[in-house]
Formats: C-alpha cells, sequence, structure tokens
C-alpha cells in the first residue's frame, strides 16, 4: 500500500485553546534533516519575546527516559538574526543554555545545526532512508515560556514520503504540525522516511502503526489486529480512551521503548518477530508502552509534571510508573487472549525467579532505586552486585499489591479499581500528580485493610511472602534450592564493544568474587579460548563443580591479569506458581477475575 504523507494526530484540547491555534505563533520551528552530513538544520522564529535578552535552552533529559541525556553537546553553528537579518549578540551561558541580546526586535530568529546521535528511542537519528526526531534533542525554548504554542515545520528530502508523530497536523500544510505547548512538543517524537502506515480503530478512535524494517513475512494484519487487541483490554480496564487519536512508531532498530502522550516510540531489531518467543517479547514491549498512557503519563508522581528540563526530576515512586507497567504488560496480553493463562503464569514464574537471583536484591529497595536512577545509571543499575531494577521490584509488588487488595475486599475491588481511581482524582480532577502517601492511600481505601507489610516490601529488602499473595487466587508456590547441570563461577556478562565479555556483577563469595573479579572487568580468554558467551558458558556446561579455570582479564583501565578458578555448583533457587489442585470458592473466583479466566493445572 502506498504510504499516507502524514499520520494526523490531534490532542485533547479545549475549545478555547482551539482557537489560539489559529493565531500566528510565537514560535515556529522548520527543521531540514541533512542523511549526508548525519545533522539537522533547525531554525526557530519566535514573535513577542519582550525582554531585553532571552535564554534558549535545551533539555537535558526526555521525559520517560529517567537519565542526564546532554543534549545540548550535539548543537553547533548556533546563531541570532533579527526580522532584518542582522546578527544578535549571544554568549552561550550554561552547557545548554544560549543567553540572545534580542535589542527589541520584533521577531528574533535563532539558527543552528544538530548532530545525530545513535539509533535509539532517546536521541536523534538519521540515515539515507529516513530520520528519528527525539524531541527535547532538537527543539530549544525560550525560558519561562514553556506554556507557548509552536509549530513544526518538516523539509524531508523528496525522496522520503512519509511523517508520524503525535503532533497534531497544520490544516493545509501536510508537513507542519503544532503543539499546544513545549511539554507537548518535548512529548512527540517524529519519525521521517519511507515506513509502512497501518491503521485500525479501538475504543471509537482511530491509531495508526508506523513500521519500520520489519521482514516482509511478518503480517501486517496480524500486527494491527494484535495491537488493537492490547490497546482494547487496556482502555476496557481503563473505562475510556484518553486521546482523540494515537500513533505507534515501530523503529526497526535497537532495543527500548519510551512513551508519550499520544503516542509511543519503540524500537527493535525487525528480526526479533520472526519466532514466537520473539514476537511475544516484542507484544510485551508494545503494551508496556502503550500501558503508559494511563500510568504515568496522566496518572504520575507528583514529581513527573510540570517538568524540569534543566535537572534531574527526582521520585521515590518510579516503582510505581515503570514497575506496575511492567506487571500489567503481560496480563494485558493474557486478558487480551494474545497469551494463554498457563503461558501467562510461566512468565510471571520466570520473572519472580530472575528477580530473586538478582546479586544486588538483598542490597536495595524499590524507593531506594527509584531515587538513585539518576546518578546510578538507567534503570537504577550502574553496579549489579548493589543494586535492583525498579522494573523489576515494582513489577513483583504489582502483583502482591493487586492480590491483596482482591483478598482484602472480598474481591470487590482490585489494582485496576485503584488505577481507575488515581485517574479520576489526580488526573481528571485535581489535574496534578499524587504524593507517595496518596497513592498508599487509594490502594488501602480499595483494600478496606492497611498494606503496610506490602508497602515495607517497598522500601526494604525484606523476603517477600509469595506463598501467602498468590495463595489468595489459589496459586500454590513451592520454593526449593537444588542443584542444576554443570557449574558456575558466580558472576553475568556483557558483550563489549572492543571484544572480550564485561563483567555486569559478580555473586558474593563466589569463585568470581575470591579471585578479584569485580563489575566493569573485562574477560579475554576463557580457558585459552577468546572470550564469548559461548566459550563461557560452554565451558562451565560441560565441567563438573571443582575443576579448574583459566581467566585473562583486564580490571577497568588497567592491564591484564590471571586467575585460575575453582568452579562451584550451580544451584537453583527456584519457585514454582502452580494453581491449587482444590481452590476455595473465594480464591477460584479472585483467579477468575484476576485473569479473566481460570488455569489448567499442570502435573
Amino acid at each position: 500500500m502506498r504510504p499516507r504523507a502524514t499520520v494526523r494526530m490531534v490532542t485533547m484540547v479545549a475549545l478555547a485553546a482551539a482557537g489560539a491555534f489559529a493565531q500566528t505563533p510565537q514560535f515556529a520551528f522548520t527543521v531540514t534533516p541533512q542523511p549526508a552530513q548525519k545533522q539537522f538544520q533547525v531554525t526557530l522564529r519566535c514573535r513577542g519575546l519582550h525582554a531585553a535578552v532571552a535564554d534558549f535552552e535545551m533539555p537535558v533529559w526526555m521525559p520517560g527516559y529517567y537519565e542526564l541525556m546532554n543534549y545540548a553537546r550535539f548543537v553547533t553553528h548556533f546563531q541570532a538574526q533579527d526580522d532584518q537579518g542582522h546578527s544578535l549578540g549571544w554568549a552561550q551561558t550554561t552547557p545548554h543554555t544560549w543567553r540572545v541580546v534580542t535589542e527589541g526586535a520584533p521577531e528574533v530568529v535563532v539558527r543552528y545545526d544538530v548532530a545525530a546521535a545513535r539509533p535509539f528511542v532517546a536521541d536523534n537519528s538519521i540515515s539515507a532512508q529516513g530520520a528519528f526526531i527525539a524531541s527535547p534533542g532538537l527543539f530549544v525554548y525560550v525560558k519561562g515560556q514553556l506554556a507557548d504554542p509552536a509549530t513544526v515545520t518538516l523539509q524531508p528530502p523528496v525522496a522520503w514520503h512519509a511523517i508520524a508523530t503525535g503532533l497534531a497536523p497544520v490544516t493545509g500544510h501536510p508537513r507542519s504540525f503544532r503543539a499546544r505547548n513545549f511539554d507537548f512538543l518535548f512529548d512527540s517524537p517524529i519519525l521521517l522516511g519511507n515506513e509502512q502506515l497501518l491503521h485500525f480503530v479501538a475504543g471509537g478512535r482511530p491509531h495508526t502503526i508506523a513500521l519500520e524494517d520489519v521482514p516482509a513475512s511478518i503480517s501486517r494484519t496480524r500486527i494491527a489486529s494484535n495491537l488493537q487487541r492490547i490497546v482494547e483490554a487496556a482502555t476496557q480496564m481503563m473505562g475510556t480512551v484518553p486521546y482523540p487519536r494515537y500513533t505507534f512508531l515501530l523503529i526497526g532498530h535497537g532495543n527500548g521503548g519510551i512513551e508519550h502522550l499520544t503516542s509511543a516510540a519503540i524500537s527493535f531489531p525487525g528480526s526479533m518477530l520472526t519466532t514466537p518467543a520473539g514476537y511475544q517479547r516484542w507484544l510485551s514491549y508494545v503494551a508496556h508502552e502503550y500501558f503508559h498512557t494511563f500510568n504515568v503519563k496522566r496518572i504520575r508522581p507528583l514529581a513527573l509534571g510540570p517538568f524540569d528540563y534543566e535537572a534531574e526530576n527526582l521520585t521515590h515512586m518510579l516503582w510505581v510508573s515503570e514497575g506496575l507497567t511492567v506487571y500489567y504488560e503481560d496480563l494485558l496480553l493474557v486478558r487480551a487472549g494474545l497469551i494463554t493463562p498457563e503461558e501467562y503464569l510461566a512468565t510471571l514464574t520466570h520473572e519472580i525467579n530472575g528477580f530473586e537471583k538478582e546479586p544486588g536484591r538483598p542490597y536495595e529497595s524499590a524507593t531506594e532505586s527509584s531515587w538513585t536512577t539518576w546518578s546510578s545509571a538507567y534503570g537504577g543499575r550502574s553496579n549489579r552486585n548493589t543494586t535492583i531494577s525498579y522494573y523489576d521490584n515494582g513489577a513483583m509488588l504489582g502483583a502482591l499489591l493487586d492480590l491483596a487488595i482482591r483478598h482484602d475486599s472480598h474481591n470487590a475491588h482490585s489494582l485496576d479499581a485503584v488505577m481507575r481511581s488515581l485517574y479520576r482524582t489526580y488526573y481528571l480532577h485535581n489535574q496534578r500528580g499524587f504524593t507517595d502517601a496518596e497513592f498508599r492511600a487509594a490502594c488501602e481505601a480499595a483494600a478496606g485493610h492497611s498494606l503496610a507489610e506490602v508497602f515495607s516490601y517497598a522500601s526494604t529488602t525484606a523476603p517477600m511472602n509469595y506463598r501467602k499473595y498468590f495463595g489468595y487466587a489459589g496459586i500454590d508456590v513451592t520454593m526449593a534450592d537444588k542443584s542444576a547441570a554443570g557449574a558456575t563461577i558466580g558472576l553475568a556478562t556483557d558483550s563489549d564493544p572492543s571484544g572480550g565479555l564485561r563483567i555486569a556483577a559478580v555473586a558474593p563469595s563466589s569463585p568470581a568474587a575470591r579471585a578479584g573479579l569485580r563489575p566493569g572487568d573485562v574477560l579475554m580468554t576463557v580457558a585459552g579460548e577468546p572470550a564469548t558467551s559461548s566459550s563461557l558458558s560452554g565451558f562451565l556446561a560441560t565441567h563438573q563443580p571443582g575443576a579448574m579455570l583459566a581467566l585473562e582479564f583486564t580490571h577497568a583501565g588497567g592491564a591484564n591479569r590471571t586467575a585460575q578458578l575453582t568452579l562451584a555448583p550451580r544451584l537453583q533457587y527456584t519457585i514454582r506458581l502452580q494453581p491449587a489442585a482444590h481452590p476455595t470458592p473465594v480464591q477460584a473466583a479472585i483467579l477468575r477475575d484476576w485473569l479473566r479466566t481460570t488455569l489448567t493445572r499442570v502435573p
């Protein structure tokens, strides 16, 4: 099918605000992608700058990606002129601020170039085939004027035919778009090129899917149908569709996703969709970013909006914003009929075991990792030995909260009801985020009892009582430590760009720890062979505990070292979730309402 030139997106705007868009905007951007130069040319025309000086600032981070990005480092050739083309004086007063002396000009024109970075959903990228615009990394704003509207006009190469974005189109100008304020502009990425556009309707609202680099063997009809079912499952749970239109920007490179108010950008290798397991993981990513339409974009901690674009926005509640979204991503898939209840329980079992085996599990709480993520790398994982992901921790807490509320309320309420209550109370009525105490109060109001134990799990590293809480839904929990085939040296690794295996985590008291290995070290050889994930795992799988392993490695920035390690038994701490053979009527009702179905017990 021939791609359309634009994806028409409309934001929730009151009629009075709609009239304001008919006026000449104060800020008008023109963006020219330059694939050959790997950069974007940006021109900003400003009207109504009454102050003698204006501070043009570029955000230092992107909402939804909790890491300082230092976008301004990609800006070059900054210049400022008046409406007559005369140069205006300016100085860079901070790494991300350009102070322009306006001299009372009725119009100030600012021009600058932005170099493309890595292909990623939080960065600008460009190639001969297309471009992705991460708006906080491309558009500057005038300090104190974030509430003003802006327009964006795109001037792509002739060979690029499609534009997909959450911005609303300017009538009669297919390559021009408008934002009611800079918060909305920064929350609206743009995909340009020759992506394929698919369409479906859910909840009476149009949805667009922009597909890039997805293998032709993958059914487009299946993709549209599956995403439609995800949207319907989420909006039926919440009881509303909170936007006039929505766009999925499915970008065929990298791994990651970022939620936005009327869109989501998700990057993934197209090959991921070619296997059943990969396709299911991809659906989970999509469900995660889509559910953020409610959780964090509208239901949010007080600290996450209005945003401060000049610094970190700290909160202890990312375990709620991200972790509960992880909890719902697969729950939505089972409710949408895209996976079976048995597959969901298997996925949940895998997630619990992965979380409990993390070396940092005993050292950091969900609230701590939420707070320190800005200083300890995205997701709070600078050192897996001592940190834990608020995504994983929060997902476990979400399951326990949901089941506790269902049990304590005699199955009258659930975490679903809490999400609906938060949406009504804080997003619609109070038009603000909630405090930590208000979130807890909403959960306990639904339960009708104190949830002190569950909330203590959020603020401490105490072991979670899975048997108690899953038992509320008639799920038996068995736990065992048992020896598995092969051996271990007690470390986790990632590929290193320079070659070898970079150590991500070292288990305390393990052979690796006793040999002096630590996170950040790079394994160069394993038993005399180049260090790869297959050479390491192959050796461990084919040798028994007590065998010796020779490693060559480098400490960060240091010389090569060698170590002889004695292999240890590989113990598997395993939690298994299994439907009870004879659930009580209350347990059966909770399970049925939780998963919207029943489960088959596996012998």
